[in-house]
C-alpha cells in the first residue's frame, strides 16, 4: 500500500501534471494561431475526456479481474504442490493416479 502511494506521488503524478500542462499549452497556442477553428474544436474536448475516462475505468476493472484470477490460480497451484508432497511422502502416488 505504501508503494502505491509512493508511486502515485512520484513518477505517475509528474506524468499526469506534464500531460495536463501539455494539453493546456496546446490549447492556448491553437487559440493564438486560429481562434475560430480552435473554438469549434474545443467543443469536442469534453467528449474525448469522457470517452477516455470510461475507457480508463474499463481497463482498471479488467486488470483487477485478471489479477484476481491469477491470484486464485496461484493459490490452486500452491495447494496442488503442497498436496503432491504429502501424497509422495505417504507413497500414495499409485492410488492418486487411479483417481
Amino acid at each position: 500500500n505504501v508503494e502505491k502511494i509512493k508511486n502515485g506521488i512520484g513518477f505517475e503524478f509528474l506524468m499526469v501534471v506534464a500531460i495536463i500542462m501539455g494539453m493546456v499549452s496546446s490549447i492556448i497556442i491553437s487559440f493564438i494561431l486560429n481562434w475560430k477553428l480552435s473554438l469549434i474544436m474545443s467543443c469536442i474536448i469534453p467528449i474525448v475526456v469522457g470517452i477516455s475516462l470510461m475507457f480508463a475505468k474499463f481497463v482498471a476493472k479488467e486488470t483487477q479481474e485478471q489479477l484476481s484470477t491469477y491470484s486464485k490460480a496461484g493459490q490452486i497451484a500452491q495447494e496442488v504442490f503442497s498436496s503432491l508432497r504429502t501424497v509422495l511422502s505417504f507413497n500414495g502416488s499409485k492410488l492418486e493416479q487411479k483417481q
